[in-house]
């Protein structure tokens, strides 16, 4: 029986900081490599949406610019979602829910970007043991272990420890209030393989591939072509004017750096 409630609502990324883990104002670890957010802003001509569609030719320059480390495409998952991990206390019958609003906390990647992780083969577009593979996010974790642990007196978890546990998605529905249920929702069943740097900050992050299939079965239609995002791994702060220079240039200020200054 769930006693208790927590829940934590994942945004992704908003600034350079939350990626990086250190303050804007310091001045610090300037030499450290650091994550931007490349995106494509609405734009409209005459009525018509024109944005520009970040597609893998687009990917590629990126990649080749000047100080790139890697460059991640991403998909944001946009429609409602939640999920919920039950935690039991040792000892005791009772057992509590961390709840995750997932609706524009999830992504999609494809699944060559956990090719560094020891679990990577796990992290696979036909699932794992029956379930959808998700990566977890460290900033999750440590949501979990500074927060809802103590509250509950719960022991803390471990990225090895949240391995493989098991939960549903509750595609078409939300923990936020008032906010509508969708017209299509279904139930999918889950499983964690493992912590990563990779995973959407915040959030949680699925096979690309996951991600098609869960839009078109909401939607009725195929995801549009092309990425949400593209994560930018710079190979220091002071990279960032030059690398956002080039980008409009490069782009004709089609392309836009996530906002840094929150």
């Amino acid at each position: 029986m769930i006693i208790s409630r927590h829940n934590l609502v994942c945004a992704g990324l908003v600034t350079v900081a939350a990626v990086c883990g250190c303050s804007q104002s310091s001045s610090s670890g300037s030499s450290q490599p650091v994550v931007v957010e490349v995106f494509a802003p609405r734009q409209t001509f005459l009525g018509k949406v024109v944005s520009l569609r970040i597609d893998d030719k687009i990917v590629r320059s990126i990649r080749a610019a000047d100080h790139v480390v890697s460059a991640v495409p991403r998909r944001l998952l946009k429609y409602p979602a939640r999920a919920a991990w039950a935690i039991s206390k040792p000892g005791s019958m009772r057992t509590y829910a961390f709840e995750l609003e997932v609706g524009g906390g999830c992504d999609g990647v494809p699944t060559k970007v956990m090719a560094d992780e020891p679990w990577a083969a796990e992290f696979a577009d036909t699932g794992y043991a029956g379930r959808v593979p998700v990566a977890v996010s460290p900033h999750v974790l440590a949501a979990y272990n500074a927060d809802f642990a103590p509250k509950h007196d719960l022991p803390a978890l471990t990225a090895a420890q949240l391995r493989h546990k098991k939960f549903d998605i509750e595609l078409g529905k939300s923990f936020l209030p008032n906010a509508p249920p969708a017209k299509l929702q279904r139930r999918v069943k889950a499983i964690v393989v493992g912590v990563s740097k990779h995973a959407l900050p915040g959030g949680l992050t699925v096979p690309m591939k996951v991600a098609k299939h869960w839009y078109q079965q909401l939607s009725g239609t195929s995801m549009p072509v092309g990425y949400s995002s593209v994560f930018v791994t710079l190979s220091s702060r002071s990279a960032v004017g030059g690398f956002e220079k080039w980008l409009g240039k490069k782009h004709r200020l089609r392309l836009r750096l996530g906002d840094t200054s929150k």
